[in-house]
């Protein structure tokens, strides 16, 4: 289950990364044409596990974008300001600063840009999971250890709460 859900998130940010995805209906067909029949309602919650934003695109219609794309995509629903102008999106990866995933060993290493470690360990530490037996944060590096017993893959999936695009390392 969780191997599907991994690849159907990836296959959905692929394809708003590449296409202007207007609404719902548009990606669940996108996604059928893949091969992947997926509800609304899991659907709805891929879309908010991926932290993606609606946003008006260049060309000024509405749609779908990655958060780390939505400055350079268009801006977001509801803004007045130019296309050019940041905008400010809810704490997903990008506003953590999150720059990627390497393994060491039974370590996970976390990249964030400089003072983001601390604030993404604390969204770490607040998920409990048995497969995480510790996190230490820097000033742009995460070392999570992976508990005995478990995975890297389990601890990353468990990451996905917190890091969505973490799915996209595995």
């Amino acid at each position: 289950m969780a191997e599907e859900r991994k690849k159907r998130l990836k296959l959905i940010a692929d394809l708003i990364r590449q296409n202007e995805v207007p609404d719902q209906e548009d990606l669940g067909k996108r996604l059928l044409d893949k091969g992947v029949v997926v509800s609304q309602a899991t659907l709805s919650r891929d879309l908010a596990a991926l932290g993606v934003r609606k946003i008006r695109f260049k060309s000024g219609q509405m749609g779908y974008c990655m958060p780390q794309e939505v400055r350079i995509r268009g801006m977001e629903r509801g803004s007045k300001r130019s296309s050019d102008a940041p905008v400010y999106p809810r704490p997903v990866p990008e506003t953590y600063g999150f720059q990627g995933i390497s393994f060491a060993s039974s370590l996970i290493v976390v990249r964030t840009l400089p003072g983001y470690a601390a604030r993404l360990s604390i969204e770490i530490d607040t998920l409990l999971h048995p497969g995480i037996a510790g996190c230490v944060a820097g000033t742009d590096t995460i070392l999570i250890a992976v508990a005995d017993g478990h995975t890297k893959e389990e601890v990353l999936t468990a990451l996905s709460d917190v890091l969505p695009e973490a799915l996209l390392f595995f």
